[in-house]
């Protein structure tokens, strides 16, 4: 599925501008044959690996330079409503069909939504972001699932998914999407801090659920964030070298793969990084110090975490100046 992901975004970026023409045009069908070139011409602009020959189907790797790349809301096939009607209702209906486990009905329909609405406004990109963390944060639920059932904290309904996980998870990063979609049909040309803050989000979400998921199964050694002192795997606001590992990984990932796609510029990872490892220790502390006392759900607190990542990411992006 992720070579898929990548063979996709690959395809997207064969779009070209024709001789004399302003608009750019979608990709032709024979660029197919070119995506194993487009694959390493991003490879190897980051490596510093000149260029043995040049092709004109190919966008210039905007990403790269210091002028941010706008794709026009009109003329991309990536970002047309049908094709996001055809591809989420494609899928909506195979896992309704399937024994899936990794949403409830619920979960499917709210996702299916979100679905909708990422590929509208942000296309391929945004939405492959967000399908990826779908995807990874169910695989890290699953890791060592018997050790945190022994345990007695494992996840509810076998780690399905509902509708307050996808909106919780998820929120920020729909709010981020809507407002580029939202500006980028009012002509607004620099959006750029948007998608930034949009993959900080789900980054800062990848980040929490590997760290917990993997922590609560294999952490040795569990501390209060609050003050330190060991403390019983599960609990909130504790953390473990294990989970805190896993966590970094899992924000590395996920900003990677938005660089792939074209959301967010190379310095955009260590930004969007940054951004999650501090929401994600802000959510620590929310945790220990306030969420059993005050009787706060998960989701809130993990709507509070990828709001302050995504407004993290943000502040760090005009400091630096990081624009795709």
């Amino acid at each position: 599925m992720v070579l898929g992901f990548l063979i996709a975004a690959s395809y997207c970026r064969c779009s070209y501008i024709p001789v004399g023409k302003t608009k750019r045009l979608p990709p032709k069908k024979s660029c197919l044959l070119l995506v194993p070139v487009n694959i390493y011409s991003r490879t190897s602009k980051l490596l510093g690996i000149k260029k043995v020959c040049k092709t004109k189907c190919f966008p210039p790797m905007k990403s790269f330079s210091k002028q941010p790349y706008e794709m026009s809301f009109y003329n991309s096939i990536w970002v047309n409503y049908k094709w996001s009607l055809i591809v989420n209702s494609s899928i909506f209906t195979v896992l309704l069909l399937s024994n899936q486990r990794i949403l409830t009905r619920s979960g499917l329909l709210h996702a299916y939504l979100l679905g909708l609405l990422l590929w509208c406004c942000l296309g391929f990109g945004g939405w492959s972001t967000c399908a990826l963390f779908l995807i990874l944060g169910s695989l890290c639920t699953r890791i060592g699932r018997h050790i945190k059932e022994e345990k007695g904290i494992a996840e509810k309904r076998g780690g399905a998914r509902g509708p307050e996980n996808v909106w919780g998870a998820a929120g920020s990063s729909a709010v981020c999407a809507l407002l580029y979609g939202i500006l980028t049909f009012c002509g607004v040309a620099k959006l750029s801090l948007l998608q930034l803050a949009f993959v900080a989000s789900l980054s800062s979400k990848m980040a929490d659920t590997a760290s917990s998921e993997i922590g609560k199964a294999y952490g040795k050694r569990t501390f209060l964030v609050s003050n330190w002192k060991p403390v019983a795997a599960g609990t909130d606001g504790a953390i473990s070298l294990e989970g805190s590992l896993a966590g970094i990984l899992g924000a590395l990932i996920l900003s990677c793969w938005a660089w792939i796609v074209g959301c967010i510029s190379f310095q955009g990872i260590f930004v969007t990084t940054i951004a999650s490892l501090i929401a994600n220790y802000a959510e620590s502390v929310i945790g220990a110090n306030f969420q059993s006392k005050w009787q706060i759900s998960n989701e809130c607190v993990n709507a509070v975490m990828t709001f302050t990542s995504a407004l993290v990411a943000f502040g760090l992006g005009v400091g630096l100046g990081v624009n795709r």
